[in-house]
């Protein structure tokens, strides 16, 4: 799966307020742990998600409304987001 995948399944999570963490999506992409927690950094530092950590539901959440950018995914990404 590319990191546009992980992104997105990662967004949806959120914006449906299921809090997703790194173990959760390494588990679901089959990747390491340290490779969620850079797809994690990166929406952070790099795409400045507005992220923030709830250690009472043990995931992700967005501080405020969020819109990923714009991403070409091909026709097998958009199904497994």
């Amino acid at each position: 799966m590319s990191a546009n995948t992980r992104i997105q399944w990662l967004h949806k999570k959120m914006t449906m307020k299921s809090y997703p963490n790194a173990q959760r999506l390494a588990e679901r992409f089959a990747i390491s742990h340290r490779q969620a927690q850079r797809d994690i950094e990166y929406m952070r530092d790099s795409m400045n998600a507005p992220l923030e950590y709830c250690a009472k539901e043990r995931g992700y959440r967005y501080e405020k409304e969020y819109v990923l950018p714009s991403f070409f995914l091909s026709e097998s990404e958009k199904e497994t987001v």
